[in-house]
């Protein structure tokens, strides 16, 4: 404190002068006592507003970077999305076509041909020669045969946002190749997360890619033994059903076990699990 605000003209005077330069009155030990707790409480504002001011902004930041996640998260669960559907699209389109002129249903007959059938006599009552007796009603057409389920396919994902790590993969059936649909995927280590494969076995998870904590991956479903047999090269969909049940019969049941993804630096990371039925001998 350099300055001290003088009692009567109210007028800032330097602290080494005794009174007031302007109106000429001097000040004693309780004027500069008073002035002193003026500008203790003075200060003691301004520290006040710039802590309050620094809270303000550190909440902003907060709130904003908690958007900026959010939004990330929302862009890459839509590119997720979007990439399952077109996957879909493609699946849906490789599919054998059914026969066209066995999925078309004959045509009904005209109006005039069923008009006849209701109000003609028995065809025994016609003249010889006189008109055409009715044709019978046509044979209807055989249902078409189902469409065969894909085997398996590999899953195909977007590139994920910024700051995101995507795992994905296909789990599929080891006998029969089928993907499994609603199989449950566990993910542990970097929280406890899941989910749930669709009609094509996919499945996919976002995490930081930030995080380089190790992942442990686990799958379950109904029918299905526990834990789940990694992929391995060449793919087990590719091998015939011999190999396949070759494989069967050297796993033991301590080789069910989760797998554990590695740290890594790809923002994509693709991961297929093979799963075996209950009945499998």
């Amino acid at each position: 404190m350099d300055a001290i605000e003088c009692p009567g003209c109210k007028e800032s005077v330097p602290l080494s002068c005794q009174k007031c330069a302007l109106c000429g009155r001097a000040w004693d030990a309780i004027d500069l006592d008073v002035a002193l707790r003026k500008d203790s409480a003075r200060r003691y504002r301004l520290r006040v507003l710039a802590a309050l001011a620094f809270a303000a902004v550190a909440a902003l930041a907060a709130s904003w970077t908690r958007l900026t996640a959010a939004a990330l998260r929302m862009r890459g669960q839509f590119a997720s999305e979007l990439a399952k559907a077109e996957a879909n699209q493609k699946v849906m389109g490789a599919r054998p076509a059914v026969d066209s002129a066995a999925a078309t249903p004959d045509p009904a007959p005209p109006a005039a041909a069923v008009y006849s059938l209701v109000l003609a006599p028995p065809s025994s009552s016609y003249p010889p020669g006189s008109r055409a007796e009715p044709e019978p009603a046509a044979a209807p057409a055989p249902a078409p045969e189902p469409v065969a389920v894909l085997d398996a396919v590999p899953s195909s994902v977007s590139p994920p946002a910024v700051g995101v790590r995507r795992i994905h993969g296909v789990v599929y059936d080891l006998l029969s190749k089928k993907p499994i649909r609603g199989a449950k995927v566990l993910f542990h280590g970097q929280g406890d997360s899941s989910s749930i494969t669709d009609a094509l076995g996919h499945y996919s998870w976002d995490v930081s890619a930030y995080d380089d904590r190790e992942v442990k991956v686990e799958c379950q479903a109904a029918g299905y033994r526990r834990g789940q047999l990694e992929e391995r090269e060449p793919p087990l969909r590719e091998r015939n059903e011999a190999a396949r049940r070759a494989v069967l019969a050297e796993t033991a049941p301590s080789d069910l076990t989760p797998a554990l993804l590695s740290r890594t630096t790809l923002t994509v990371v693709e991961h297929d699990m093979v799963l075996i039925p209950e009945s499998a001998k």
